[in-house]
């Protein structure tokens, strides 16, 4: 289930499945305020956790949404069925910025109609499934500039090569793999909740654990790594961009290290009142760089958490494999654990 939709930087499952067997016990409450796609969240549900996830990104809360829910296989392939009628002129196409120079014609149209299809589901769970993988496909349906590769559009640069692809094709190849999934969630009695927020706008109480990654100082976009995404969800990209903490764009604004320092501090001190005494909070974070003198994030982080009624129970670092483009920036990240000692 982590991969039904290519979300950028997200968590190693085994990463959040090791922190929420060492740290924490059944029917235990797992906060991830960072939760990107659901990683954390589903890792919980496995192991018979409750969980919360906040995130800014309305992409990365349905991801979680889809991702932590029940489905019968039988549904699934009967909704395929109507999905892929599309010999019509019933299409749903969004209006966004320079539509018409990311898709041609033939490509838009065929997405159009999927998306009309999709829009006849009622049950929302698995109008939220079939939704999602339409979305997984928008990339590679897409117009390029001959220098990306097919995942990478969150530069602000426009596409300067044509591109035909049959989407009707790629949708039923996604739908295949669903077909052969093994990692469905069943018999689900811990709750989950999926919120698409500042993490700022919420409050919790008696978080036994909090498990996350938080943004690291000018490292990835984001939100508009997902814009093409985002732009057919109807969602207001730019405005999204600017409440992103750390967002690489922000990176030569004056006074950018110290209102990134700041942003953080505010969250970390606003979900450490969430912690019960002797909770846990584990996370993975990364120093970064700007113009080319290092940002000292992980030492920060840890005297925050130390001034503020934390104890340091691990301090640790792992070198990360498998990088995507833009983070090979960082070589390793620490791996973090406190405990809460005092209110």
């Amino acid at each position: 289930m982590h991969n039904i939709y290519p979300y950028h930087a997200k968590f190693n499952p085994e990463i959040p499945k090791k922190f929420i067997q060492e740290y924490s016990k059944k029917g235990d409450l797992i906060l991830d305020p960072f939760c990107g796609c659901g990683t954390t969240l589903l890792e919980g549900l496995k192991l018979k956790r409750n969980v919360i996830g906040v995130d800014l990104s309305p992409i990365g809360i349905l991801c979680s949404k889809v991702k932590t829910e029940e489905y019968e296989m039988d549904k699934i392939k009967e909704y395929s069925k109507e999905i892929l009628k599309v010999n019509s002129n019933k299409v749903l196409i969004p209006k966004f910025p320079n539509m018409e120079i990311w898709y041609n014609d033939d490509v838009l149209k065929q997405l159009g109609e999927l998306n009309y299809n999709i829009s006849q589901i009622l049950e929302k769970k698995y109008y939220n499934l079939f939704y999602l993988i339409l979305l997984s496909c928008l990339n590679n349906c897409s117009r390029k500039r001959k220098t990306w590769n097919l995942g990478y559009i969150a530069d602000n640069v426009l596409p300067n090569a044509d591109r035909n692809v049959d989407a009707i094709k790629i949708y039923k190849r996604k739908l295949s793999l669903l077909y052969k999934r093994k990692d469905w969630l069943k018999n689900v009695n811990n709750s989950v909740t999926c919120i698409e927020s500042n993490i700022l706008n919420t409050n919790f109480t008696d978080v036994d654990l909090v498990v996350t990654s938080p943004p690291y100082p000018f490292a990835v976009d984001f939100i508009r790594y997902h814009r093409l995404t985002l732009y057919w969800m109807g969602k207001p990209v730019e405005e999204l961009s600017e409440q992103e903490i750390g967002a690489r764009n922000k990176r030569n604004k004056k006074q950018a290290i110290d209102t990134f320092f700041n942003d953080m501090q505010n969250i970390y001190l606003h979900i450490m009142k969430s912690v019960k005494v002797n909770g846990y909070w584990c996370m993975t974070i990364g120093d970064t760089t700007r113009k080319k003198e290092k940002i000292n994030f992980v030492e920060w982080t840890i005297e925050l958490f130390e001034n503020n009624g934390w104890k340091v129970e691990k301090n640790t670092y792992r070198y990360i494999q498998n990088q995507t483009m833009a983070q090979k920036r960082i070589k390793k990240e620490a791996v973090l654990v406190f405990k809460k000692i005092k209110k």
